[in-house]
């Protein structure tokens, strides 16, 4: 994709690769929220995490990441980093990126190739991104005094 990280075959979580490593905003309730419902997700992958969860605020600092990272603004949107590869991919292609290492994901493989879908995906993670103080308000927040939602 356009944001450098090749959502193929390199991406299959049952190749053995290093876990992907997603870079969230650790002051974001929503985000925190976000990543706690991937995290059980990823617990689902036949006994072994996938991804990495790590906040954005100390990725510059972790030697494996800081290649990949160097000049990007982070908390511009979600991104993800495979190690191994080296390789970004950032906003819906990050979303992508994640669905296709968890399992079930592989289901959005035969939809990659079609524009109008990556597309969909960026507008609605831009969507998403732009309303997190409202979706934290209705309660996907981790924040004490919100109930987190199922």
């Amino acid at each position: 994709g356009p944001d450098g990280m090749a959502l193929s075959g390199a991406m299959d979580p049952v190749r053995g690769e290093a876990r992907l490593v997603v870079l969230f905003d650790a002051e974001c309730g929503f985000c925190r929220w976000a990543v706690a419902h991937l995290a059980r997700w990823d617990r689902g992958s036949r006994g072994r995490d996938l991804l990495e969860p790590r906040p954005l605020q100390a990725a510059a600092a972790d030697p494996r990441l800081a290649p990949s990272i160097a000049g990007l603004d982070l908390a511009e949107a979600l991104t993800v980093v495979d190690p191994v590869a080296g390789a970004t991919a950032r906003g819906g292609d990050a979303v992508l990126a994640i669905a296709l290492r968890l399992p079930g994901g592989g289901v959005l493989r035969p939809w990659l190739g079609v524009p109008p879908f990556r597309a969909a995906v960026r507008a609605l993670y831009g969507f998403v991104a732009r309303s997190r103080p409202t979706l934290a308000a209705l309660g996907m927040t981790d924040e004490p005094g919100r109930e987190g939602g199922a």
